[in-house]
């Protein structure tokens, strides 16, 4: 991992971040939930699992526990097979030495409108036929003028969500080649400005960004986080698979138990971390005992 400058009040910057989490992240019972926030490292001990003598916080690990199927794919490392032509776990990956981004993480766990906020973004923005009301309106904003020696773009857009959208009318010669190209860009600018506006503030990741930077850091020179679905964390064999590819992907065999005998859980009560790992999941560090 690359070096990071010591990061001052850690330990409060960490209990505001999983307070951001929890209050701002998407969950619902159908597509699931953030769980539980593990602070572990030298934030809480003052000693890095990464090095002996390294005892300033240089950055702030967390483990999410959470049943969020987005963030499934984001628990584990993978790599393209050609062979197969799909994508498979990666067995030389050491989670240790590397982490999947934070900000895709924090990306990932949308917010309180929905599990995945750029994916309505973009639906909206492509004008997607299999939603005919909203392509309905955005073929709405294309109007020809002049015998066909024009086309105009812009308008009102009105959508549900978004509310009245105003398009300043741009008018463009149909001969170009990248007229409509040219048309649809021009409309994308305001819905975008239109989107930011309303619904950029309420993302779990700009609202994170948007914390840490006003203490002067930013996501990926901060964070270091995991994810973990919680299955993983009950006994039997329904994950006993997953468990064997965290162990394996985890480069030193002790990482899982240790972090979890050592870290704390964030107590939405307190706005603490001082809630032990075996408090809530009683046995479940030992099943990633080497």
């Amino acid at each position: 991992m690359e070096n990071k400058p010591p990061v001052a009040n850690a330990l409060d910057i960490a209990e505001n971040v999983a307070k951001i989490i929890f209050e701002s992240a998407y969950g619902n019972k159908i597509f699931g939930e953030i769980r539980d926030i593990l602070l572990f490292g030298s934030t809480l001990t003052g000693k890095s699992y990464k090095s002996s003598d390294n005892k300033t916080p240089h950055d702030i690990d967390l483990l999410v526990i959470h049943d969020l199927f987005l963030l499934n794919e984001l628990g584990m490392f993978t790599k393209y097979d050609n062979k197969t032509s799909r994508t498979v776990p990666d067995f030389d990956a050491d989670i240790t030495q590397q982490r999947n981004s934070p900000e895709s993480i924090l990306e990932e766990m949308g917010s309180k409108l929905g599990p995945n906020n750029y994916a309505f973004r973009e639906r909206i923005d492509n004008g997607d036929r299999e939603h005919p009301g909203l392509f309905t309106q955005w073929q709405g904003l294309r109007k020809v003028t002049g015998a066909g020696t024009i086309i105009q773009y812009g308008g009102v857009m009105n959508l549900a969500e978004l509310g009245e959208v105003n398009i300043p009318i741009k008018e463009i010669n149909p001969s170009s080649p990248e007229a409509v190209k040219e048309g649809y860009n021009h409309i994308s600018e305001y819905f975008n400005k239109a989107f930011d506006e309303k619904f950029a503030s309420k993302f779990t990741v700009n609202k994170v960004k948007q914390f840490l930077e006003q203490q002067g850091l930013s996501i990926k020179q901060t964070l270091d986080i995991i994810v973990m679905n919680q299955g993983l964390l009950k006994p039997g064999d329904d994950y006993q698979e997953e468990r064997n590819l965290a162990m394996k992907q985890s480069g030193d065999p002790t990482f899982w138990n240790s972090i979890m005998v050592s870290g704390r859980l964030y107590n939405q009560l307190s706005g603490k971390f001082d809630i032990s790992f075996n408090e809530k999941y009683p046995g479940s560090a030992e099943l990633f005992r080497p």
